[in-house]
C-alpha cells in the first residue's frame, strides 16, 4: 500500500486497512496504526513489516525480535 502511495494520493481512496499483527483476522486502519519493521520478524506483508493496534506491543515485539518501529507518517518516510 505504501508503495502504491507512491503514484496515487491518499485521499484518492476510501479506505486503507491492514491486518493487525496481533489479531489477524481484524482489518485495522492504516493511519491509526503502529508498524515494526524487523528482519527477524516473518509478515503478512513482506519486508519484515507488521501492523499494531498498541505501541506497547509493538515495542515489546521490538525488544524481542530487534527492528524499528514507526507511526503512518514515519513509514511512508522510510519506505521512500
Amino acid at each position: 500500500m505504501v508503495e502504491f502511495l507512491k503514484i496515487k494520493q491518499s485521499d484518492e481512496m476510501a479506505m486503507m486497512l491492514v491486518r493487525d499483527y496481533e489479531n489477524p483476522k481484524d482489518w485495522q486502519d492504516a493511519t491509526q496504526c503502529i508498524y515494526l519493521i524487523s528482519k527477524d520478524l516473518p509478515s503478512p506483508m513482506g519486508a519484515g513489516l507488521s501492523a499494531w493496534l498498541s505501541k506497547e506491543n509493538a515495542e515489546a515485539m521490538k525488544a524481542e525480535k530487534g527492528g524499528e518501529v514507526y507511526d503512518w507518517e514515519e513509514l511512508k518516510q522510510q519506505i521512500k
